[in-house]
């Protein structure tokens, strides 16, 4: 900044400094707004659901957990039917959330598991019509 020698240098650079004056408030004033925007309790809780829905490593988890969910109740189901014997159901109940804890901790392993079984029954088909 150079020395101000004259009284229209002065007031030129107070004109200045004016003009910065209300653009910084301008842009406080607007960052103020767009953050108690984000504050608000709705924008908070939608960021955090972006958030989760977003992330690659909870989209899988999330569909590994509902497989294990659903296989959990299918054997259950397929287990003890539509049986009235309390014994029965406490074991349906157990196994379904055995089954459920498994899967869900190991989907890879039952991927692959599955995979392997269905490319030998393929391959056995496939051997046999020859």
């Amino acid at each position: 900044m150079q020395k101000i020698t004259t009284v229209a240098q002065l007031k030129e650079e107070i004109l200045l400094l004016k003009i910065r004056h209300a653009r910084e408030e301008q842009l406080l004033k607007r960052q103020f707004n767009l953050m108690s925007e984000s504050l608000k309790p709705l924008n908070l809780v939608k960021s955090a659901f972006k958030d989760m829905t977003s992330s690659p490593a909870l989209k899988n988890n999330i569909g590994d957990t509902a497989i294990g969910m659903t296989t959990g109740y299918l054997s259950k189901k397929l287990l003890t039917g539509a049986s009235h014997n309390p014994l029965i159901k406490l074991f349906g109940i157990v196994l379904q959330v055995g089954v459920a804890n498994f899967v869900t901790k190991h989907p890879g392993a039952i991927k692959s598991s599955g995979l392997n079984i269905l490319k030998k029954i393929f391959n056995k088909r496939s051997n046999d019509s020859l």
